[in-house]
């Protein structure tokens, strides 16, 4: 019974959001378009702090660090993430830094 009510609230929320979603396009507004704008910025902030991190994780590299090792190396170090927050660092954190820093690398030598 439970379930039933959870689905009609469902097909309520949703019948709900289309309508209001409908009533701003009729007034002009376009939708999606500060999407665009933060995606363009957070690649911004992104690209920076690789480029920031770029000594570090060659440092790392030139000591023969795996990825979890030089994640561990980092956290030791209380070198903050690029979320801050007391997020820690992890071999995959790690991995997608070093592919951002190869392709602005890749990209800047073009």
């Amino acid at each position: 019974m439970l379930a039933i009510a959870a689905e009609l609230e469902l097909k309520h929320l949703r019948e709900r959001t289309k309508a209001g979603l409908a009533v701003a396009k009729s007034k002009g507004v376009i939708l999606g378009c500060n999407g665009k704008v933060l995606a363009e910025k957070n690649k911004k902030a992104a690209d920076d702090f690789a480029l920031h991190m770029s000594p570090e994780l060659l440092k790392a590299k030139a000591e023969g660090l795996s990825l979890r090792a030089t994640a561990e190396n980092w956290n030791y170090r209380h070198i903050p993430t690029a979320r801050g927050n007391g997020c820690q660092w992890d071999a995959t954190t790690v991995y997608h830094l070093s592919k951002r820093i190869e392709r602005i690398s890749n990209n800047q030598t073009v």
